[in-house]
């Protein structure tokens, strides 16, 4: 059942290219990517509406992220299917051709001028569009009221030689009144255990924080230096420097940061666990594996021929041929496999993907609209793109990107090393 409506407005900046998620993101934005037959951004906004969030503001830059965001979501009715029907959904209409070169920063504060009288006197949720996590609301709000905090801060703890501590912003706070003392953007050397979780709960105080003279004097600076306003490299630190009240919230619940096709099958897995409290109420439950019904319908008898292990999330109108086996795995709606098809460790196919038959699959990401020719076999840690058609025969080694020909200047551009090419396909190889 749902939480009542608390006093928060829910602000999300969705901006950036997702870079690290590549090939999945050339052709759909971050956040639009779908984890466990969930939209990335439905699965994360729908936790925080269930828990009482009612106001969802999108601060969605350039053309993708805004427009394939409101086709999807349209005025928030696809919230509305199983959240409180007072789920609303604005979208932050400001100049692109000049926030195409602002930071998350800069999207708070545009949106905490413009939509003040939507905001009233709430607080403000900034959640980023890419994390799961199942943080309790209440808990959270209640600590950060009573510590009559500016700004509360998620964190989450890691073990200090962890190397993925150096992907995070991370947070230095007295252990006794969580008081936060510095706050250091991502570094080789981290000084905190802390990672930002990038769920921060500001207390409407920051409206006069917003439009202080020592705030315009820093985003003054930054115009000039031609530098973004982020929340994490700016903002935070700007606010803990001039003395204002921040405080850590070390969660011990499930976080996800879902940035890399590593992140993204470990999100994938805590999901197909229970980790995470998907809402999957079009699904039936059939022993350990959740199995949409018009699937269920569509395959009929043919269920007895397919082998399912493990735990397993079959979406809506899949076609699945004799002999298949699927274990710990994620097929999307509309996808197809084959006779004899393998599909191992924790795979996800896309939606409206094609696996032909006699093909083995391990622990790798095969984007939308894609067909493995059959006797192919595609490896572990390795992500295909989408709209490809891998030839008949081929391997994809472990840990191996995919990407369409089209993409080729845009994978130089981030940085990758390009391989070569898959013969027959218009795609490219590319590696970190």
């Amino acid at each position: 059942m749902s939480a009542k409506p608390k006093p928060i407005t829910a602000v999300v900046p969705l901006g950036g290219s997702g870079t690290r998620l590549y090939p999945l993101t050339l052709d759909t934005p971050k956040h639009l990517i779908p984890i466990a037959n969930r939209t990335l951004l439905y699965a994360a906004a729908g936790e925080w509406a269930r828990q009482g969030v009612g106001d969802f503001i999108l601060g969605a830059t350039g053309y993708s992220n805004r427009v394939a965001s409101y086709r999807f979501f349209g005025h928030g009715g696809r919230f509305k299917a199983d959240l409180p029907g007072n789920t609303r959904v604005y979208y932050a209409n400001y100049d692109d051709r000049e926030f195409s070169r602002k930071g998350s920063g800069d999207v708070l504060c545009w949106i905490l001028r413009q939509y003040k009288s939507i905001i009233d006197d709430n607080d403000v949720l900034l959640i980023n569009g890419d994390n799961l996590s199942n943080v309790d609301l209440a808990e959270f709000y209640g600590m950060h009221k009573d510590r009559k905090a500016l700004l509360t801060i998620a964190v989450k703890g890691f073990e200090h030689e962890d190397p993925g501590l150096q992907g995070f912003g991370t947070v230095t706070f007295d252990p006794v009144t969580a008081r936060v003392s510095k706050f250091l953007e991502k570094s080789p050397k981290p000084e905190s255990r802390y990672a930002n979780t990038a769920i921060c709960l500001f207390s409407p105080e920051i409206y006069k924080i917003a439009g202080s003279a020592s705030m315009k004097k820093l985003l003054n600076e930054l115009d000039e230096e031609g530098t973004p306003l982020d929340v994490g490299g700016g903002l935070i630190p700007f606010l803990v420097r001039e003395g204002h009240g921040i405080f850590a919230y070390p969660i011990t619940s499930e976080w996800s940061d879902v940035g890399t096709p590593g992140s993204y099958r470990a999100a994938t897995r805590d999901v197909l666990h229970g980790q995470y409290e998907f809402r999957f109420g079009d699904y039936q439950r059939r022993g350990n594996h959740l199995i949409h019904e018009d699937t269920i319908r569509l395959l009929g008898e043919g269920m007895e021929r397919i082998k399912l292990d493990g735990r397993c999330i079959v979406g809506a109108g899949a076609i699945i041929q004799e002999g298949a086996e699927i274990e710990n795995s994620v097929i999307g709606d509309n996808s197809y496999i084959g006779r004899d098809a393998e599909i191992r460790g924790v795979t996800t196919l896309l939606p409206f993907a094609q696996v032909e038959k006699n093909c083995v699959l391990t622990d790798c990401i095969v984007g939308h609209n894609t067909v493995i020719g059959k006797g192919s076999v595609i490896s572990s840690g390795s992500v295909i793109g989408d709209d490809l058609h891998i030839p008949e025969g081929t391997t994809v080694g472990i840990g191996q990107r995919v990407a369409h020909a089209r993409h080729a200047d845009a994978v130089k551009k981030a940085k990758y090393h390009i391989k070569g090419e898959i013969k027959g396909a218009s795609a490219i190889v590319f590696t970190e």
